[in-house]
Order: structure tokens, then C-alpha cells, then sequence
């Protein structure tokens, strides 16, 4: 097996959640949350987004009455040959303890998929 090139502090939970992610009022766009944690995420997106822009990654999950949204820096991207999608993964940018809370309840959830 070869060394991992990188060290993830926190544990990714595969969900199946839907989203959007934006900057600010310049544009939006639908996405698919693939999987999640306390630091960041990985999305499903329909137009690939450049490394290092500041966006904002709103989350509706079943027991939420309004969308989660959390800042977030894009961390990576990576194109789907064959596909009109691209996945990005995100890093959170946590600016309250409020939507810390509320992404620890969702993770604490049992129904994702």
C-alpha cells in the first residue's frame, strides 16, 4: 500500500445529502454532499470550481428546518472524464459554534443514505 501523501485530521462519513455551494451573490450552483466531517466535505458539482475560492456550502438534511451553511475553501478538484460533473472537496472555515453544533448533530444522525 503506498503512504498516504497527506493526513486528514478529522473522519469522512459517507452521506447522500443535497446542497448548494456559491460565492457569495456572483453564482450558485447544486450539489451533492458524497461524504462529510467536521472539517470539511467532498461534493458532486455540475461546473468545477478553482482551488482556494472562499464559497459557501449550504446543506439540507431531513431534521434541519433550514439549510446548513458553513464557509468553506475549496481544497481540491477533480474533473469526471465522461461526465458533466466535477467532485471538490472543501475545507470548513467554522466562523461560529453554532454550525459547529449543528454539523456535529448532523453527523450524530443515523440516517444519511
Amino acid at each position: 500500500m503506498p503512504p498516504r501523501d497527506h493526513f486528514r485530521a478529522f473522519a469522512r462519513r459517507l452521506v447522500a445529502l443535497d446542497g448548494s455551494v456559491s460565492a457569495g451573490d456572483a453564482w450558485v450552483q447544486p450539489a451533492r454532499v458524497i461524504d462529510l466531517s467536521l472539517g470539511g466535505a467532498r461534493l458532486s458539482v455540475t461546473q468545477a470550481i478553482p482551488l482556494g475560492t472562499p464559497v459557501d456550502v449550504s446543506i439540507t438534511a431531513p431534521h434541519l428546518w433550514d439549510p446548513l451553511v458553513i464557509h468553506a475553501e475549496v481544497a481540491w478538484v477533480a474533473i469526471q472524464e465522461g461526465t458533466k460533473t466535477a467532485r471538490v472537496g472543501v475545507r470548513f472555515n467554522h466562523r461560529s459554534g453554532s454550525t459547529l453544533r449543528a454539523l456535529t448533530d448532523l453527523l450524530a444522525t443515523t440516517v444519511y443514505r
